[in-house]
């Protein structure tokens, strides 16, 4: 077992910049929701605001709080997008057809609502604070995990 700061530091370059999770066929980079991404930060507190009453007494729907959720990640967490194409990475998102469409925050907007167990992998690994800290990133580049700093 490592230090305390091995256990628990983190990059704040990743945080902010995002860090690959690869699904095989498609791979996202998502930053941090939370931590040094301030953008997360001010991005949900703005798309709450109007709710903020509703927030406070417990009463805002679930699909209100979904939606402001997912609008905050596409802003600010996703920061790419890329898929397979005759085994080399391009950017862009499958559609159902399997056809390929440009990375858009429309087109991350639509697959989330398309996939919210999608959505919801994506709220759980960017969350994560594992996942920006800088030697299991290193240790999984090297492991080829799945998960790496770099494309």
């Amino acid at each position: 077992m490592g230090s305390m700061y091995e256990m628990f530091d983190t990059d704040t370059k990743s945080e902010k910049d995002g860090v690959w999770v690869d699904y095989g066929e498609f791979r996202t980079q998502l930053a941090r929701a939370g931590g040094a991404n301030k953008l997360f930060q001010r991005t949900l507190e703005l798309k709450s605001r109007p709710y903020r009453r509703a927030i406070q007494t417990e009463t805002i729907d679930v699909e209100t709080a979904n939606r402001i959720l997912r609008e905050t990640y596409v802003v600010a967490v996703v920061r790419d997008w890329q898929v397979k194409v005759n085994g080399e990475w391009q950017q862009g998102i499958h559609a159902e057809d399997g056809s390929v469409l440009s990375f858009t925050k429309d087109n991350v907007t639509a697959t989330y609502e398309r996939l919210p167990e999608l959505f919801d992998e994506h709220r759980e690994m960017a969350s994560k604070t594992a996942l920006y800290r800088a030697t299991l990133r290193e240790e999984g580049a090297k492991n080829s995990s799945g998960v790496s700093s770099t494309p």
